[in-house]
């Protein structure tokens, strides 16, 4: 994290850079005693997402592990699965790569040695464990203020109560919509555009239970299983030690604020598929990419821009989006243009936007006047780095005209300024150092509120985070609610935030099932260094032959936004990459 920024002290163990938010989150500004956690695991070997749960909690320094808990009896044989799923999912591991490997177990008796263990003799009803009462009694007096439970064996409830904030227990699903297993299989089987992932804080009974945090990451477009439990996964690895932090600061620890607290009624417990829905899931899927193999022609992604002029947009609670008189500028041959920005300037009105070359799949941000009737004049290169660039966030303070273009493969978030506007800029710091997906800037209250998307761990879903300060040379602070979105559906920025009849409204874009599939209009409602709110106001949807839209900025009577189609791509065509994703 650039020095700029708000930098946790050295922790207990690597002292490797670990992103933008787990810098953070390794570190309290709480006083009292660090807090005690019992671990309960059903064996020392964990796949990579519980395992860095673990690494978090001997690598801060407001936890600590002090006893490690186990359940006291054989473990209950596990049901066979049926014959096709376990088929199914074998090859499914071979064929997803790199994401096997980022679920792999990995074996922590060495991080654990030395660590007391403690037998509870436990009697397991179902998924509740009773513990007797001498080991309960062992338990009290050790005074745990959290149980952690992490392992592939279902906890529903431990009683009695035997730490002072429960027992903390991940679901590999979002529970609100899909209870029970195969993770990520019925998401994918019943074409769900999102797959999610639950920290749960469990009671006496199932029904007692409060969802702690929740986070949804868009389900696989290839419907690769294992691809489709990685990202939610590695996106809750961060759960426990966010949730602990907060305890440690605040002395209790709230519930997902996207969710009632206890859970409502839970949907019926999914089990493994049998055979008769396994050929049900199968059969379609193997006749799509028969017919593609010998149908489709290649196809690539492209984006353009459309500019309207006096639409009177409407941004209302549950309304439409009027999309009538947007019309579609073509880029040059070979090219793309994406994420338009306005910016006025001595009464001209400009329109930053990516401009991609297909044949280096390298973006610049140019930059053209829009004429009165609409269209796009004079375009021209305004900032090219060795590096792609794209998302050109422009505002303007007193006379001065500054940029955040996204840069997330050189792994910083950085700010330019114009030295002569529109066409020539230099870099005037780098705000974050780590590679931040559209950073979007707003001056509101007195301060700067910078609004950026991560995708942590490698290979996590995407979450959004706010961090704000007294000036663009100040240093940043991490807002305290942060990740302020963990939703693949709202988390990632769709334009500049712009004031409505007083309101002020944040577009995002929907990349749930594929890349920039729509834009979202929210109201944030509350917006302080203590707090951040927002309620959903609109949609704007693909329409007219759209694949998908996912940028919208306005400056007086114009608006801008982009929309995608797949075209084929040309014979002797080489593939770019796709804008931003």
């Amino acid at each position: 994290m650039a020095s700029s920024t708000t930098r946790a002290p050295a922790a207990k163990g690597s002292e490797r850079s670990r992103g933008l938010l787990l810098e953070q989150l390794l570190h309290s500004e709480g006083r009292g005693p660090a807090l005690r956690v019992g671990l309960l695991l059903d064996q020392p070997r964990l796949p990579r997402p519980e395992a860095l749960v673990v690494e978090h909690l001997r690598s801060c320094d407001f936890a600590e592990i002090v006893v490690l808990l186990r359940r006291g009896e054989e473990a209950a044989p596990r049901r066979a699965k049926a014959l096709l799923f376990s088929l199914y999912a074998a090859l499914e591991r071979r064929r997803s790569g790199p994401a096997s490997e980022l679920l792999a177990c990995e074996d922590l008796s060495g991080q654990l040695a030395g660590i007391p263990s403690l037998d509870l003799g436990a009697s397991t009803e179902g998924d509740a464990i009773r513990v007797p009462e001498d080991a309960a009694a062992r338990l009290r007096s050790l005074e745990l203020d959290v149980i952690v439970h992490l392992g592939a064996r279902r906890l529903e409830s431990l009683a009695p109560e035997v730490s002072r904030h429960g027992v903390w227990s991940y679901r590999w699903s979002d529970v609100e919509a899909y209870d029970g297993g195969p993770s990520g299989f019925w998401e994918l089987a019943e074409r769900s555009p999102v797959s999610g992932v639950s920290l749960l804080a469990l009671g006496r009974r199932p029904a007692d239970a409060v969802l702690l945090a929740r986070g949804l990451a868009s389900t696989d477009p290839d419907g690769c299983l294992t691809r489709n439990r990685v990202k939610p996964r590695m996106l809750g690895s961060s759960f426990v030690i966010r949730k602990l932090k907060e305890l440690h600061e605040a002395g209790a620890v709230r519930g997902d604020p996207s969710a009632a607290a206890p859970l409502p009624p839970r949907p019926p417990r999914r089990t493994n598929p049998s055979n008769l829905e396994m050929l049900r899931f199968l059969a379609p899927r193997l006749v799509a990419k028969a017919r593609e193999r010998l149908l489709d022609v290649p196809r690539r992604v492209q984006w353009r821009v459309a500019v309207r002029m006096d639409g009177a947009p409407s941004f209302q609670a549950n309304g439409d989006f009027n999309t009538t008189g947007f019309r579609f500028i073509e880029a040059p041959p070979g090219h793309l243009f994406a994420d338009p920005f306005l910016l006025r300037r001595q009464g001209q009105v400009y329109c930053f936007f990516e401009d991609l070359d297909h044949a280096t799949g390298k973006g610049i941000i140019a930059c053209a006047r829009v004429s009165p009737d609409g269209e796009l004049v004079d375009p021209r290169p305004a900032l090219e780095r060795p590096y792609h660039l794209s998302y050109p966030c422009v505002f303007q303070e007193g006379e001065r005209v500054y940029m955040v273009p996204e840069s997330r493969r050189n792994g910083t978030v950085d700010l330019f300024r114009a030295t002569r506007f529109p066409d020539r800029w230099e870099q005037v710091r780098t705000l974050l150092r780590g590679p931040g997906l559209d950073t979007t800037v707003l001056r509101h209250g007195g301060r700067y509120w910078f609004f950026v998307t991560v995708r942590e761990p490698e290979g996590a879903g995407e979450q959004l985070l706010l961090f704000h300060s007294e000036s663009l040379t100040g240093a940043l602070c991490f807002h305290p609610g942060n990740p302020i979105s963990a939703d693949v559906r709202y988390c990632r920025s769709g334009g500049a935030i712009f004031t409505d009849g007083g309101r002020l409204i944040r577009p995002s874009q929907d990349c749930s099932g594929t890349y920039g599939r729509q834009l979202h209009f929210h109201q944030i409602v509350a917006l302080d260094p203590d707090r951040y709110r927002e309620v959903l106001l609109s949609t704007i949807p693909p329409w007219g032959g759209l694949a998908g839209t996912h940028t919208y900025n306005r400056c007086g009577e114009v608006e801008v936004l982009d929309g995608k189609r797949l075209e084929p791509v040309p014979p002797r065509g080489r593939r770019g990459a796709v804008n931003g994703s």
